[in-house]
């Protein structure tokens, strides 16, 4: 359809007609809009299972304390961040034998646990609906805390989120989120500056799904100039999961991996040198920080346009990188069968 100023519009991506419950799935909410704003239904579940899992903790004794995005919207507004779709607390690994023990009583209480995991114990809301919290397990020694994170679990502008003293917990002050006390590690303004966020914290930037999309960025290389290319980024990629969600297909999705998907493994250079142009003044060209991330916009730039207008590009690059991987498959049965059978 048409806007009446010639530019194509849109499509209104699936939205569900009632609020969610325990017994539907959850709200995909980051495919409505750009905006991927939490409707009130998933912060009513949040809340509860935040209330639920820190109140479980603690009657059983286990040193727990709330993190990440959920401990960055209680210091800077004392509520969760709008579009946060899950809520997170720490633990120590020591005591994953502990909780996993309390599986009947999470379930006795409509909620799931699963422990399979290695780096973080989850209840969910329900079976059906996946809204969750996350307990992420820190293992204790040196006085230190670590965390054997997935690669790319940094946060841009920080040398490490994957490790933080012990005394950042031995003595936990509280937060209040969404009008209800939680647990925060202490002093909790130093933590999240110093083992989280960095020292603007608490100017709201939203992030990237897909960190693979995200350069490594020192905290050194966090120019201003930086910071608005990582929102531009997000912006990118907000726009390319409502136009997945409004134009779904089986090769493409949220999580879909880029090259079975087809998309582009690098944009074009005139898209990059486009970007650049729009984006950043010449001076702060040829900073690797800022090359980089005009690459990742662009790229994501192109898929979404390629997606949007339908655009047969998509399936021809995808249908000739499976043409590849065909090939080089039958070229190794080949070998294997002119090398014959194995020793035994």
């Amino acid at each position: 359809m048409a806007r009446p100023d010639g530019t194509r519009q849109r499509p209104e991506p699936p939205r569900p007609s009632m609020p969610c419950t325990s017994t539907t799935t959850r709200c995909e909410f980051w495919t409505w809009s750009e905006d991927c704003l939490r409707p009130e239904c998933c912060t009513q579940h949040l809340v509860e299972l935040a209330v639920f899992t820190h109140d479980l903790l603690r009657r059983n004794d286990i040193l727990h304390w709330i993190d990440y995005g959920g401990l960055l919207g209680a210091v800077r507004g004392g509520e969760l961040i709008p579009w946060d779709g899950d809520i997170d607390f720490g633990c120590l690994r020591s005591d994953l034998d502990k909780i996993a023990a309390l599986g009947p009583e999470i379930a006795a209480a409509g909620h799931k646990l699963e422990t399979s995991d290695p780096l973080v114990a989850r209840i969910y809301f329900s079976e059906v609906n996946l809204q969750h919290a996350d307990i992420f397990l820190w293992d204790e020694h040196d006085d230190v805390l670590d965390l054997h994170a997935y690669p790319g679990f940094s946060w841009p502008g920080m040398e490490d989120r994957r490790s933080f003293p012990r005394r950042f917990v031995e003595h936990l002050e509280t937060v209040s989120l969404n009008g209800q006390p939680m647990p925060a590690p202490s002093p909790v303004h130093e933590f999240l500056s110093e083992y989280r966020y960095g020292p603007d914290y608490m100017t709201p930037a939203r992030g990237v799904f897909d960190y693979e999309l995200v350069p490594e960025v020192s905290a050194e290389e966090m120019t201003p100039v930086v910071r608005e290319l990582l929102e531009e980024l997000g912006r990118g990629e907000r726009r390319l999961i409502t136009v997945e969600a409004a134009h779904p297909r089986p090769e493409t999705g949220f999580r879909a991996r880029w090259a079975s998907a087809g998309r582009p493994l690098a944009a074009p250079p005139a898209a990059v040198e486009a970007a650049g142009a729009e984006l950043v003044s010449a001076s702060d060209r040829g900073q690797p920080a800022v090359e980089e991330l005009l690459r990742s916009i662009a790229r994501i730039r192109q898929t979404a346009d390629e997606l949007e207008h339908a655009d047969a590009t998509l399936f021809v690059r995808r249908l000739g990188r499976r043409s590849v991987r065909l090939a080089r498959m039958a070229n190794t049965r080949l070998r294997r069968r002119d090398r014959g059978p194995a020793p035994a």
